[in-house]
């Protein structure tokens, strides 16, 4: 059966349903390596941010393979909103790591300032 662009369905939803399988396995690896990448300290917020959105990634992309191989609409609905609240934390994330950079560079600056002073003896008592 042929569609109005004189394409056959059957082959573009298997193209679709390969290209979705695709995705959620390039997903579950990417959600894969940002958990492992903020395992090494879990202590800070951006860490523990990193390891939810890494844990959304991995299951997103599991739900949206197995719902391509199944075709199953409800995983592929579960995926797909589970991502859009990934994309969310991602902002998230990002603005933490920004902030967090801006606060060691300006600790590192004080420091830096500070070694200055002590050893140029121009230190005030």
């Amino acid at each position: 059966m042929q569609d109005i662009f004189g394409l056959d369905q059957r082959k573009s939803a298997a193209r679709w349903q390969a290209a979705a399988f695709k995705l959620g396995g390039t997903m579950t690896m990417v959600g894969l390596l940002v958990m492992l990448m903020t395992a090494h300290k879990t202590f800070g917020a951006a860490e523990m941010l990193g390891q939810v959105l890494g844990a959304l990634l991995l299951g997103s992309g599991l739900l949206a393979a197995a719902g391509s191989k199944k075709r199953n609409i409800n995983c592929m609905t579960a995926s797909l909103t589970i991502s859009l609240l990934g994309m969310l934390l991602a902002f998230e994330f990002i603005t933490e790591v920004s902030r967090e950079a801006r606060v060691d560079c300006a600790l590192a600056e004080l420091y830096t300032k500070n070694h200055r002073r002590h050893y140029s003896g121009t230190e005030a008592c």
